[in-house]
């Protein structure tokens, strides 16, 4: 809310607000980035939304990120932003990359949305080794141990379709996935940590290893609502001690 944006910014000493921004009917081509926000300066970004953009990388770095979200530190002193409300709509990416969203212990991201979005990954990089972006090269300052570049969370070399860490509230609506590589044993979807994660009408497709896998830094609850995962060798790895209701599961 604005009261919450006027609070934000008296709290950190900032006066930085960007809001209600759209980003629409677009083509991005021979970029590192599709959509970049980059929130270093202590101020916030809200209701964003980015529809109908196409994306095909080809620019001379090695990694490509067609959606890239992060929230750190410009310099020791600068105080933490905020980014809410992000809705990405009816996106067609092609690239060597991943998307990679993080946020802060002292602020999480909040309200992030995904509908209708395509990935295609073509001569997939090896992440290993990676660092995240500054954002400038003349930055001097980076808070290195908040760095989610190096994780392996994208479709390709047998990688999860999707990798999720620290969330809360996360809900997974419809989704189709599989690892990329017959023989990995990475799951298709991979929640490492956080809690209150929802995953309804989600199918395995053939070949699919796991399709969920729910590591011991899960605290729950998970909900499980129609997904279809006969097609998966195992549907859901989940750890005992956390809580889950399942409703209409197909085995």
């Amino acid at each position: 809310s604005d009261a919450d944006s006027t609070e934000h910014c008296h709290r950190t000493g900032s006066a930085t607000v960007t809001r209600d921004i759209v980003f629409a009917n677009s083509v991005v081509t021979n970029s590192r980035y599709g959509v970049a926000l980059f929130m270093k300066g202590g101020g916030v970004y809200e209701r964003i939304r980015v529809a109908n953009v196409r994306f095909e990388g080809g620019a001379r770095h090695r990694i490509e990120y067609p959606v890239y979200v992060d929230v750190d530190r410009l310099t020791p002193e600068t105080p933490i932003g905020a980014v809410r409300d992000l809705v990405f709509a009816g996106l067609d990416f092609r690239t060597t990359g991943k998307l990679l969203l993080a946020g802060h212990p002292e602020s999480p991201l909040e309200l992030v949305a995904f509908d209708d979005v395509r990935i295609t990954v073509v001569d997939g990089e090896d992440f290993a080794g990676v660092r995240k972006p500054k954002g400038n090269k003349d930055h001097d300052y980076d808070d290195r141990g908040i760095d989610l570049a190096p994780i392996p969370a994208h479709v390709t070399l047998g990688r999860h379709a999707l990798y999720a860490e620290t969330v809360t509230g996360l809900v997974l609506d419809g989704v189709s996935a599989q690892q990329a590589r017959a023989d990995s044993d990475r799951a298709a979807i991979h929640l490492e940590s956080g809690g209150d994660a929802t995953i309804r009408l989600g199918r395995a497709l053939a070949g699919t290893g796991t399709f969920v896998r729910i590591a011991e830094g899960f605290i729950g609850p998970l909900v499980r609502f129609g997904n279809g995962v006969n097609k998966a060798r195992v549907g859901f790895e989940v750890p005992d001690g956390v809580g889950q209701t399942v409703l209409g599961e197909d085995e």
